[in-house]
């Protein structure tokens, strides 16, 4: 066994595992929002690119060790461009912090250093075996870190469990439905951060959004908290009545997205579901919805994103970072500002276009990044789609939402027969993350959660409630359910 490791480590195959690492790197530092079939795709092309590569200095230097040397020069250079454009853009080094300069002062330096492998005098045995041992130790911990969090399970806090109803501070009433049912709009705004978030940490007064929501007859659970920072977690547990005890990356959390219990129980009592998707659920679950809007996968959306969200991010930190910035930051610009104002659209036609009862499930991704959008809608710079450095991306794109959901509310109310019953929660605030140097903590806990309830519903809700209970909460209220409540 030790002979045949030897001999597997004295071959210069570190091409294909330094082509490997970024990958696996990167899926190691976003675990928790990525599957593992985002991995294939990826890895393969980098193997076969770093192989061909590889099989190219092969015929011209005639020699394997060296040939892998100038392989692997090459292939750390492209995957190590898009990073050290940000480290310039973070040091302030303006005049080497553009494509147009970058990209062939890279080209040149890799290509000054596979002309002196080719002259070197050196056979590079002892070269290939350390950078096999180093690639490979550099792999084996990243994965390491991969299983560890594929293992762990998603636990709430150890505080949760089941109280009885009369045992919180609720009194559920049953006000039951009488007369035509009312529409009910379940709205999530990805990662919108909680008022006191935003005044802390971005100096932000958002007291406009709270005081539009309770003029307009919101109540608003200003000490609302969810228990995980995973999106997907989140809506699973909100929709299925109850939190959610699955690994992050298990196919199941999907699967309880797509065959949740609220809209199966409001499907049962005469509702028609319709839902809003985004450009993240692609290829993850489907929500199997009477209607279903998908701008980033219908034929309304004439722009069509060559990657997934964690290729895209992938790429960006290789040299076609540069043909990204410069030739598809229009397609960009349209694919995610469309989408956001195509889709908000389309959910306040809801009213008027779709007849008899309804349940809406809308999940808007915003203020999340990629920032798009200023404060009053201006674009945004291409190379800042990501950049949480620069507060002022956050909070532009908070503030243009925030103005946005409020003329949705507005319409909904106004032109819906019945009076709706609406939610409209963050599915958790904003996450140390993207964020750095900010020291949020748990902030992400604290999220807006605000709800729109006909005939004095409102009146017996606290401050507290978190989104697991909120269905559990109106289901009682109207529908004659005797749910008992999760502790907060």
């Amino acid at each position: 066994m030790k002979n045949l490791l030897s001999k597997i480590l004295s071959l210069p195959i570190h091409p294909l595992l330094i082509a490997v690492f970024p990958v696996i790197f990167l899926y190691a530092q976003n675990a928790k929002e990525t599957t593992w079939g985002q991995l294939l795709v990826p890895i393969a092309v980098s193997v076969l690119s770093a192989l061909a590569l590889w099989m190219t200095f092969m015929i011209v230097l005639r020699d394997k060790f060296k040939a892998a040397l100038a392989a692997s020069l090459v292939i750390f250079g492209f995957f190590s461009y898009g990073r050290f454009y940000d480290l310039l853009g973070d040091w302030n080094v303006a005049f080497l912090h553009r494509h147009n300069l970058l990209i062939p002062l890279v080209i040149l330096v890799c290509g000054y250093a596979v002309y002196f492998v080719s002259i070197a005098h050196w056979n590079f045995r002892i070269a290939a075996r350390v950078l096999n041992i180093v690639a490979s130790a550099l792999i084996v911990l990243n994965l390491g870190t991969i299983l560890f969090h594929s293992a762990q399970g998603v636990k709430g806090p150890s505080s949760v469990g089941m109280v009885q109803a009369a045992d919180t501070s609720v009194a559920t009433d049953n006000l039951s439905i009488v007369g035509a049912k009312p529409d009910i709009y379940y709205i999530i705004l990805d990662e919108y951060a909680h008022p006191s978030t935003m005044a802390e940490f971005y100096d932000y007064d958002d007291s406009g959004l709270t005081d539009f929501l309770v003029d307009r007859g919101f109540f608003v659970a200003s000490e609302s908290r969810v228990w995980n920072s995973v999106s997907v977690v989140c809506i699973a547990s909100n929709l299925n009545l109850g939190y959610i005890p699955e690994p992050l990356e298990c196919k199941s959390v999907y699967e309880k997205i797509s065959k949740n219990k609220v809209m199966n129980f409001l499907e049962s009592n005469g509702y028609k579901s319709v839902y809003f998707g985004n450009w993240y659920d692609i290829g993850k679950y489907q929500v199997p919805a009477d209607i279903t809007y998908n701008f980033y996968s219908s034929g309304y959306n004439e722009v069509r994103l060559p990657t997934d969200d964690f290729s895209d991010v992938l790429l960006n930190t290789t040299m076609v970072r540069a043909y990204s910035d410069y030739m598809i930051s229009s397609q960009y610009e349209s694919f995610y500002r469309r989408g956001l104002i195509d889709t908000l659209d389309q959910l306040q036609q809801v009213p008027t276009t779709v007849e008899g009862p309804k349940f809406v499930f809308a999940h808007i991704l915003c203020p999340h990044q990629p920032f798009v959008f200023g404060p009053r809608g201006e674009t945004v710079d291409y190379a800042d789609y990501y950049n949480y450095k620069d507060r002022q991306l956050y909070l532009g794109q908070y503030i243009f939402i925030t103005e946005q959901i409020q003329r949705v509310l507005d319409t909904l109310i106004a032109d819906s027969d019945t009076p709706p019953m609406i939610i409209v929660q963050s599915d958790h605030g904003l996450r140390d993350k993207g964020v750095q140097g900010l020291g949020l903590g748990s902030e992400w806990q604290k999220i807006l959660n605000a709800y729109y309830l006909p005939d004095d519903g409102s009146e017996q809700l606290y401050d507290s409630i978190s989104p697991v209970n909120s269905f559990r909460f109106i289901f009682n209220c109207y529908f004659g359910t005797d749910y008992a409540l999760w502790k907060d």
